[in-house]
């Protein structure tokens, strides 16, 4: 009895549409903070491609480059259990790996094949497609969890 007083007063988010686009003020936030993290990848990928970075500085560009396309799928958990949504959490996922590869395919178009785990040369996004939405899936599924387990 107690799970169906339960039910009638919390309605529970079981539409598609309530699954992929979350709460509309928790999406918006992930969004823009997926559209930050986009201009912080491509602005850092091109002062450290174009050489504008001093030589003592371009360890620091590659450590922060390296942590933001990590802090991708867990700021996508964070938002999951927040209840963002899968677009949202798609987006955290893959906006620093966008914005690098973005650098690289419109500003320095080569014929060079791109080894696995690289984001320059010709082939990096196709590598990368599917690694950003296997992260981006598994970075919703922990957050939806946790959000399940502190819920109940």
């Amino acid at each position: 009895m107690a799970g169906s007083d339960r039910a009638m007063t919390e309605p529970l988010p079981n539409t598609v549409a309530d699954a992929l686009a979350g709460e509309r003020s928790t999406a918006a936030r992930a969004l823009a903070t997926a559209a930050g993290l986009f201009g912080l990848a491509l602005g850092l990928q091109a002062l450290a491609a174009n050489g504008v970075v001093p030589g003592a500085a371009s360890a620091l560009v590659a450590a922060v480059l390296a942590a933001a396309t990590v802090a991708g799928p867990v700021l996508s958990a964070v938002a999951a259990s927040r209840r963002g949504g899968l677009a949202g959490s798609l987006s955290l996922a893959a906006a620093p790996v966008a914005g690098r590869i973005a650098y690289f395919s419109l500003f320095t178009p080569n014929a060079v094949v791109a080894l696995p785990g690289s984001f320059e040369g010709s082939g990096a996004a196709v590598f990368w497609a599917p690694v950003v939405l296997a992260l981006g899936v598994f970075g919703f599924g922990v957050g939806t969890a946790v959000r399940w387990a502190l819920d109940r």
